[in-house]
């Protein structure tokens, strides 16, 4: 029974991802807040006994030479030696040395934190005074002045990574009450439903599977045994499938969490391994993304027919194998080499089991809905881009980067069980072509501009930009791997939230409406970014980007999915061009540009982008006018 995603189920998403939001940020302020003051109380003392030990170490490295009549400001490496005390010790403000009638002979403190704000618990500066005695005749005076911003240099990546930790407990929350909901509620519904529909019109030929103790086990058992009794059979008839796009949801979700544990940190790790000498560090940090995108261009036009063959579980269930592989490559390989294999393997699986996620979505949810259906399936897609690059950037901050990654592989063992009781077991045969009434010429010509206008410039942004020089850039800026994943997040974050506003609004802004506003904001995104410095313009871009292709992503689908009515191989051909476009971009840039020089690149992709949407809107445009004129 192949229909639409209910609209409940989306609303229901939405519903659970803002109350859970809700939830967890309520609890996450509460909990920092005690946190903060009980940190403040606890480390008081302790603050104070250091910065005595100080104090009584600097007063005895200036007493001796005062004792000796050498004169204050001819104390030779005094200033040295307080300056390095300023810079190891974060809980020094300043340091001030005072002579006998009060002015000041020296004085050094810490720009970042001279500007502490006021009335906040941690931001009082205490200050410690210690004289200098030569005999009985106060000498100088030294004035330590406690650090007021010490809480906040040395809590604030403590609460931001509980912080961005719980934004993906969010995430995978929402998933994994969406699969119960699904298997405990909506599935036994719509079987329930199909079983009587069938039994009403006469057919006792199967039967329903739901979980017991469910509200409707027992209409379901009654059902069931009305049909064995009326089959008249020995053998208990067959079970009544009902296959659900949201089945789909979870095993992609945790696919993509475990294979984009990198994806904060790829290319600064890639650019660090051993290289071969005439191979430059930019290019070696490019090398396993140019690996990944020409392995799935590779693996793309074999992938829906392989899956058409296996079936979505079993072709899933395969493909974990050469993730899991390339992942474990990876993590215990020292050289470029090494780690670029790795991610071919990786790309060869992923490309096999998104793509068996996405044909048994498409085949649950009819073809009718398949811009929706794509929208819910990119929606837990980005979610899981999301949790990996969070969880993979905290865990190579915290315990190194083979961690990381092995942990994505384990979750991409988890992520095998899931499909093998989520997915379809059979093959699914490609539905019979349908003759289009659009000229084959001009259909040609829109799948096109749709590849080359739409896609193409989508696939090269997200490849060059966030996977490649957002990292880089960052790591350059001085970001450590945990500050970069929360940059890269924003990305995944902003497609969480869209992708589903996306579908819902599908069905009165028209596909190709959504894509050209997609279009326009990340291309003018990436023009804006090009014509700025600085990190934070480079942030808000990642995230203006995001919400551009969130909108971009499922209504390329729909568009493809239109023409594919009479050329179902056509969606093969799009993730073909799709990552063909990105590798020639990545050998184009590695000649022409340097990732010292951004804004060339960030210029010419918004350039590129809106170029193609130009196309796109004319070659539609010409489109619709034909079909006009016909009618």
């Amino acid at each position: 029974m192949n229909g639409p995603v209910p609209t409940t189920h989306r609303n229901v998403r939405i519903r659970l991802t803002l109350a859970l939001i809700v939830i967890v940020t309520m609890t996450i302020g509460m909990f920092s807040t005690v946190t903060f003051r009980a940190f403040d109380q606890a480390v008081a003392p302790e603050l104070e006994q250091r910065m005595q030990l100080l104090g009584m170490l600097l007063r005895a490295d200036l007493q001796r030479p005062l004792e000796l009549g050498i004169p204050l400001d001819a104390v030779a490496g005094f200033d040295e030696r307080v300056a390095d005390i300023v810079k190891k010790f974060p809980e020094v403000q300043s340091v001030q040395i005072l002579t006998r009638d009060g002015t000041s002979a020296l004085d050094i403190s810490d720009a970042a934190a001279s500007a502490a704000p006021s009335n906040r618990p941690g931001t009082d500066a205490r200050t410690y005074r210690f004289a200098v005695l030569v005999g009985s005749v106060v000498a100088a005076e030294i004035v330590l002045t406690e650090n007021p911003r010490l809480l906040e240099t040395q809590l604030l990546h403590v609460l931001f990574d509980i912080a961005i930790v719980a934004l993906a407990i969010v995430v995978i929350g929402v998933e994994v009450i969406l699969l119960l909901a699904a298997r405990s509620i909506w599935l036994p519904r719509d079987a329930v439903a199909a079983l009587l529909e069938e039994q009403s019109q006469g057919r006792f030929d199967r039967i329903v599977s739901i979980p017991a103790g469910g509200p409707l086990s027992a209409l379901a058992a009654r059902l069931n045994d009305r049909a064995r009794h009326l089959a008249g059979r020995e053998v208990s008839p067959p079970h009544l499938a009902i296959p659900s796009p949201l089945m789909a949801r979870m095993p992609l979700f945790l696919l993509a969490l475990g294979t984009e544990t990198t994806a904060s940190f790829l290319p600064v790790m890639a650019r660090d391994l051993h290289r071969w000498d005439w191979l430059s560090p930019a290019a070696a940090a490019a090398a396993p993304l140019v690996a990944y995108l020409l392995a799935a261009a590779t693996v793309a036009p074999f992938a829906g027919p392989l899956v058409r063959h296996l079936g979505p579980r079993s072709a899933f269930l395969w493909s974990v194998i050469p993730i899991v592989t390339g992942l474990a490559l990876m993590a215990e390989s020292s050289g470029v080499l090494g780690a670029a294999t790795g991610r071919m393997l990786v790309a060869v699986g992923y490309t096999i089991a998104a793509t068996a996620c996405s044909l048994h979505a498409l085949w649950a949810g009819g073809r009718a809905e398949a811009a929706r259906t794509q929208a819910s399936i990119n929606s837990a897609l980005y979610g899981g881009v999301l949790a990996g690059s969070i969880i993979g950037g905290v865990a190579a901050f915290e315990v190194g980067y083979s961690a990381a990654i092995l942990l994505g592989a384990v979750v991409v063992i988890i992520a095998g069980s899931t499909a093998h009781c989520a997915l379809s077991g059979s093959g699914t045969t490609p539905s019979t072509p349908r003759k289009s009434s659009t000229p084959q010429v001009h259909e040609g010509r829109t799948f096109a501009a749709i590849a080359f206008g739409l896609a193409v410039p989508l696939s090269i942004t997200t490849a060059m930009v966030i996977w490649y020089l957002v990292p880089l850039l960052l790591s350059s800026a001085g970001f450590d791997a945990a500050m970069t994943a929360r940059v890269v997040m924003l990305y995944y974050l902003c497609a969480v939230f869209v992708a589903p506003l996306v579908g819902h609004f599908l069905g009165t802004t028209g596909s190709g409406m959504a894509a050209s506003a997609g279009a326009l904001i990340s291309g003018l995104a990436l023009l804006i970014a090009g014509a700025l410095d600085g990190s934070t313009s480079l942030i808000v871009a990642v995230a203006v980007i995001g919400v551009g292709h969130a909108m971009l992503r499922a209504p390329i689908f729909a568009l493809v999915n239109e023409v594919a009515e009479s050329h179902p191989e056509r969606i093969d051909h799009l993730r073909v061009i799709e990552r063909g476009g990105a590798v020639v971009a990545f050998l184009v840039a590695s000649v022409t540009a340097s990732p010292d020089h951004p804004a060339v690149v960030f210029t010419t992709l918004g350039a590129l982008t809106l170029s193609g949407l130009a196309v796109f809107a004319i070659i539609s445009r010409a489109g619709v006018s034909k079909e006009a004129a016909g009618k």
